[in-house]
């Protein structure tokens, strides 16, 4: 008997077919993968039933009302519309530059201290194309920055006053008449109000006497526009 070839009492075995051979590998793939879920859902359960087999305590679920928040209050944007004031203001040339002197308030507040203002003009000299002055009692000077020379509080018992002093390059052309009336135009759009023409500028101002310079006064009354305290002069022919 040839080695090989099986006992004659052995069972005889069925050879796979080609279609069970290709799925045998998918079956027990299918297996495992039952059994790695199976594990990870067990695992599960366990974890979450743990504290009550080891605490033997009921786990109660607990509500509670989660404070709300206040709203935050936005601050409220800056208004575009004007109030009734005053705004006071004087122009003194000078051989290579136009000084400008303003100051805004109510109505009320300034035509009270406008006699103080007029009086400080006026006293005001002029020293190598800078202007001295001895400031009244109480008034107090900061320093100005680019084109504002200086700024001046005046104590008032409402509000408190703000006369700023600057100066602008004196141009060739146009000639001075027509600066003066640009600026003083610039300043009445500041309160609201229409512009003049040059034949209205002698009448609509008042000329004063500066250290020897002829000053241009405006004072008027209207809707002072918001932050017309920080323009500064007029500084083209637009």
């Amino acid at each position: 008997m040839n080695t090989l070839d099986p006992p004659a009492n052995s069972p005889s075995v069925a050879p796979l077919t080609t279609r069970q051979a290709q799925t045998a590998p998918v079956a027990l793939t299918s297996a495992v993968i039952g059994v790695r879920i199976a594990l990870v859902l067990g695992t599960c359960v366990l974890i979450a039933v743990l504290p009550y087999v080891y605490t033997g305590a009921d786990t109660k679920i607990v509500s509670y009302t989660a404070p709300k928040e206040t709203p935050r209050q936005m601050p409220a944007p800056p208004s575009t519309e004007g109030k009734p004031g005053r705004l006071w203001g004087a122009i003194v040339p000078q051989k290579s530059e136009l000084w400008f002197f303003k100051a805004t308030g109510p109505i009320d507040v300034m035509t009270q201290y406008e006699p103080e203002l007029r009086t400080f003009l006026e006293s005001i000299q002029f020293d190598q194309g800078e202007p001295k002055w001895t400031l009244p009692a109480g008034w107090k000077q900061e320093p100005g920055f680019d084109f504002v020379f200086a700024t001046i509080r005046i104590p008032a018992e409402k509000e408190p006053l703000e006369l700023s002093v600057s100066r602008l390059v004196r141009r060739d052309s146009p000639p001075l008449d027509e600066q003066l009336l640009e600026n003083i135009n610039r300043w009445r759009g500041q309160a609201t109000l229409p512009p003049i023409t040059a034949a209205e500028l002698a009448t609509s101002t008042e000329r004063l006497t500066v250290s020897e310079a002829e000053a241009t006064l405006l004072s008027v009354a209207g809707i002072l526009k918001p932050r017309s305290m920080g323009r500064g002069p007029f500084s083209g022919g637009k």
